[in-house]
């Protein structure tokens, strides 16, 4: 029975805890019998421990991180026989698996950073094996005052026994810095082939009818916040009233609590509709998992709900803000329907888009399943597994 330690994951949005969920179901799904012990990074709430089954949770503090990996601090604890939670975690851990989606970039505040840098350099003082899972890296474009350069990126993480790399740019990025221990792979969760029961001690069911002929809308605060709102709006109107007229059910939904206000605003717009539905309730990655499949298509900006729909085999009409959008949709012959709201988001050519989607939908199920078992065939679960087992 192998103990493993989690690091980078957290229940804060339906991003990280379904990257979460689908690394803790591959690994029991290798291993049953596993105790999988989290340090949870974002959206921790006293008690959901108790929910989880068999899944020990601790709330993540960078300070003691640090403590553990000064030197003086360390050895007077060592004196006196004073240890942390967090350092017993690393002691009596098999494996450390890392599942931040991106932790390590100039974007960010110092503490993201280094949480993912310790979590490297916790694995080795410990002498345990560490695998950074599929996430985004870079970039690196760090000011004197941040004091993180890319020669310490580089010893560090020269460290780590495997890198996964999500996107292209980011593979390139850690190459170029010469590291030789970085694969590009896939996004975790469109390559664990299972589903999130077992998660839970009572598995979670979504309470959602979806009629036959309905297409799901999430949109994300992101994408508001880079495009004029009202231009944005009167697309999100006249797609809807599209598929009104095309004889589609619309449902407008929230895939995190920073979304609401823009979902109710698209609602707003159509609200007299008979055929539009707001769900005004946030549903989790667990829900969401067992309702994409039902959706004729979905019209996203939330990555994560567009890696489920694929997942699903569903397809997606994207408006994207970054190159992981791209990568994305490229790995499953969907690009011709993402839409980069960074450049100018053409209203024309969206409704052409998604005309001809409605049009083609079984022909562009069969390229994502195509695409789904590429990736699934070649993923980065029998990667892990090779490389854990030289040590046996």
């Amino acid at each position: 029975m192998a103990k493993y330690l989690i690091t980078g994951g957290g229940f804060g949005n339906n991003g990280a805890e379904s990257m979460l969920y689908s690394l803790i179901t591959e690994i029991r799904r290798k291993d049953n019998d596993s105790e999988i012990t989290i340090i949870c990074a974002s959206g921790y709430e006293k008690g959901i421990e108790s929910k989880l089954n068999n899944i020990k949770i601790i709330e993540e503090d960078i300070k003691t991180r640090l403590k553990i990996l000064n030197p003086f601090i360390y050895a007077i604890n060592k004196i006196f026989n004073k240890s942390y939670e967090i350092q017993a975690a690393f002691q009596n851990c098999d494996y450390v698996f890392d599942v931040t989606g991106l932790g390590l970039t100039s974007k960010w505040g110092k503490n993201t950073n280094r949480r993912l840098l310790t979590t490297v350099c916790l694995a080795k003082k410990f002498n345990k094996k560490v695998i950074l899972f599929p996430q985004s890296f870079g970039p690196f474009d760090y000011t004197k005052k941040q004091k993180i350069t890319k020669t310490m990126i580089k010893n560090v993480l020269k460290k780590a026994d495997l890198i996964f790399a999500r996107e292209k740019e980011g593979y390139d990025l850690l190459k170029s810095l010469g590291l030789n221990n970085v694969e590009l792979s896939s996004d975790v969760v469109i390559q664990d082939k299972g589903d999130y029961n077992g998660i839970y001690k009572e598995d979670i069911v979504a309470d959602l009818d979806v009629q036959d002929n309905t297409v799901l809308i999430i949109p994300s605060y992101v994408v508001f916040g880079m495009v004029d709102n009202k231009k944005l709006l009167n697309l999100y109107k006249n797609a809807i009233n599209r598929l009104s007229d095309l004889g589609y059910k619309i449902v407008i939904s929230y895939y995190d609590n920073n979304d609401i206000e823009f979902a109710q605003q698209i609602f707003e717009t159509v609200k007299d509709n008979t055929n539009v539905k707001f769900i005004d309730k946030k549903l989790n990655c667990i829900e969401y998992s067992q309702i994409l499949s039902k959706f004729t298509f979905v019209i996203t900006s939330r990555f994560h709900s567009a890696v489920h729909s694929y997942k699903k085999i569903t397809p997606c009409m994207v408006i994207g803000w970054a190159v992981k959008y791209k990568e994305l949709t490229e790995s499953v012959n969907q690009q011709d329907y993402l839409f980069d709201c960074r450049n100018n988001l053409d209203e024309n050519l969206f409704m052409d888009k998604l005309n001809y989607l409605v049009n083609n939908i079984h022909d562009e199920k069969a390229k994502i399943s195509a695409g789904i078992s590429k990736i699934q065939e070649n993923n980065c679960f029998n990667r892990v597994w090779e490389e854990l087992s030289n040590d046996r």
